[in-house]
């Protein structure tokens, strides 16, 4: 089983961050990043496929030079051959554009599986796993939390995460794209030490995004940002409710009752 898995490097935020001034974007600078926890979920599961069942696992993503460090990680983890799309940090591209730009290089390789994260921490889109799945004409599940292997049918069958604590099970004929949800496993511990040495010695695919772009066509972001702002909830709208507790639970209901949520 040829199995490759898309990385995604997002920004470690532990504050509110700063909205650049132009208002469409967050100033990243002087920001820690790691690997999109979805994607490492993605990546366990790949490697366990193939661990279980034969195979290789191949990590891509896309970005400037730092990506490669979530590549390197994917190597240290386990995975033969990692690929860098190289895209300058100043290029304005959208989840379209990325997906596209995936499956240009993806389809130059023969694959069963690709596997993304249900979606990413930064913007919390879930489109590239789908866009990508359509741009490549193969079947896809989204929010999966099982996958068996079935050699014989050529197929896998999934288990996906509904609402209200429903599961669907499906069965997807191969080559076949998955979102991963997280809890599907427990992605594997990769040693500092382990990880210093892969980006001694690991080797990292790198291909330009400018070629890659001429060769897609007529390629562009389908989506704007048009303004970016902080939600703040608005205190001056909240009302308190004094006197005893019996008192305060007549005047919660008759004000449930005037708003008509009772």
């Amino acid at each position: 089983m040829e199995v490759f898995v898309c990385l995604r490097q997002t920004a470690v935020v532990k504050e509110e961050p700063k909205i650049q001034p132009d208002k469409k974007g967050v100033d990243l600078s002087g920001l820690k990043r790691h690997l999109n926890e979805w994607d490492a979920y993605a990546l366990e599961e790949a490697l366990l496929l193939t661990q279980r069942y034969g195979g290789d696992v191949s990590v891509i993503s896309l970005g400037p030079k730092e990506v490669e460090d979530v590549l390197f990680h994917g190597l240290a983890a386990g995975a033969k051959k990692a690929i860098h799309i190289f895209v300058p940090e100043r290029e304005q591209i959208d989840n379209w554009v990325i997906a596209n730009i995936l499956s240009r290089e993806i389809k130059k390789y023969p694959f069963d599986l690709i596997l993304t994260g249900a979606q990413a921490e930064d913007d919390g889109c879930a489109e590239i796993g789908a866009t990508l799945a359509q741009l490549l004409k193969i079947p896809h599940a989204s929010l999966v939390m099982k996958v068996i292997y079935e050699p014989d049918a050529k197929s896998i069958k999934v288990e996906r995460e509904l609402e209200e604590g429903y599961m669907d099970v499906l069965r997807l004929r191969l080559p076949a794209l998955l979102t991963i949800q997280t809890g599907i496993n427990q992605p594997r511990y990769v040693s500092s030490l382990r990880l210093r040495r892969f980006k001694k010695a690991g080797t990292i695919l790198r291909v330009s995004f400018d070629e890659l772009i001429s060769e897609a066509g007529d390629v562009y972001p389908k989506k704007e940002v048009v303004r970016l702002y902080p939600s703040r909830p608005e205190f001056s709208k909240v009302e308190m409710l004094g006197g005893s507790p019996e008192a305060i639970s007549d005047q919660l209901i008759e004000l449930l009752i005037s708003k008509g949520v009772l």
